[in-house]
């Protein structure tokens, strides 16, 4: 992770090491954090600082498409088998 656009201006660069791959990114309203999806799981964090605030390992491997809600507050992921899962990141007190 390089939070490259954190000062303003740039992008961010976002590694998963090894040798995996990405399914989906999904940037929240505001910019504050970021979703992506792959072969190591679901993770979603700061923008600001790359800090991990939801991590789940494997879940992700199948993730198709990720959306923040328009407040930030929920995030779905629609899955290969047509799955929609809701993710209450208020609950879950992400950083």
């Amino acid at each position: 992770w390089a939070g490259a656009g954190a000062g303003g201006g740039g992008g961010w660069r976002v590694g998963l090491g090894g040798e995996g791959w990405m399914g989906a990114v999904a940037v929240s309203p505001g910019g504050k954090r970021l979703a992506v999806s792959g072969s190591e799981g679901l993770s979603v964090r700061s923008r600001e600082d790359g800090a991990l605030g939801l991590a789940v390992p494997g879940e992700g491997r199948y993730c198709a498409s990720l959306t923040f809600s328009p407040d930030g507050k929920k995030l779905a992921t629609g899955m290969a088998d047509s799955t929609v899962l809701i993710w209450n990141l208020a609950k879950l007190k992400l950083r």
